[in-house]
């Protein structure tokens, strides 16, 4: 079968047209694909309350996502979104034509978090009085961290463990505690309040504990425990 020139151009000519249409179908998905990155980026640094450079956003099926969305809008989180959280979730998007909501869709995300934290150098035992030698700050993922971690040196130092520490484990106020001000066997004054009421009465701590902090005391005359609130190394109060 023979094709004329006109036949061969005009094909020519289709088949040019297809090729820039995909072309500009590609680079408009991957520019709505780049502006649903920067608004869930934004909204996740906003609504954790931490810097830019400590929070990464993955979009594990976002190249496939966006093949279904409009790309005739601007793309948001929807109010509906109740906050976000470290890990794996899915958001509530949708594509707006200004304040108008032209399609929704959900948007499986991954967020991770990063900060400088402090971590040992060395195994620290259980109640070690942690020095400034004793740690070093590194830059580390905190996408797991269940506690809050030890933002400076003051809150660290002078503190004790509560259990064994590993080398290279990151300080959390769940490892560390005040050094106890009331050690167990100490002597105290046992200050009872009922009321107007108060008797002090000679006691003996069972618990260690800091100042504020609540330990179990025994009162030497009656034989009986309490909890008590500590006031300072010989003074406890039990409100009745």
């Amino acid at each position: 079968m023979r094709f004329s020139p006109l036949r061969s151009i005009r094909l020519g000519t289709l088949f040019l047209l297809l090729l820039l249409s995909c072309g500009q179908s590609r680079a408009s998905t991957t520019q709505l694909a780049r502006r649903v990155r920067a608004a869930v980026s934004h909204y996740a640094v906003e609504k954790l309350r931490l810097p830019a450079q400590d929070v990464v956003v993955e979009f594990p099926d976002l190249s496939q996502r966006v093949k279904t969305l409009s790309a005739a809008g601007e793309p948001r989180v929807l109010p509906s979104q109740r906050g976000i959280r470290r890990g794996i979730q899915i958001l509530r998007c949708g594509i707006f034509a200004g304040t108008e909501l032209v399609q929704a869709f959900r948007l499986k995300v991954r967020i991770r978090t990063f900060g400088n934290v402090p971590v040992s150098k060395h195994q620290l035992p259980r109640h070690a009085v942690v020095t400034k030698d004793d740690f070093v700050w590194q830059r580390r993922e905190t996408t797991r961290l269940n506690r809050h971690v030890q933002v400076s040196e003051k809150e660290i130092v002078g503190k004790r463990t509560r259990r064994i520490v590993q080398a290279d484990e990151i300080l959390t106020d769940s490892l560390l505690e005040p050094l106890p001000v009331v050690a167990r066997g100490n002597n105290v004054d046992i200050y009872f309040h009922k009321g107007a009421l108060e008797i002090v009465l000679p006691g003996v701590a069972r618990q260690d504990g800091a100042v504020g902090e609540t330990i179990r005391v025994k009162c030497l005359e009656t034989r009986k425990e309490f909890e008590a609130k500590i006031v300072d190394s010989s003074t406890v109060i039990v409100n009745l």
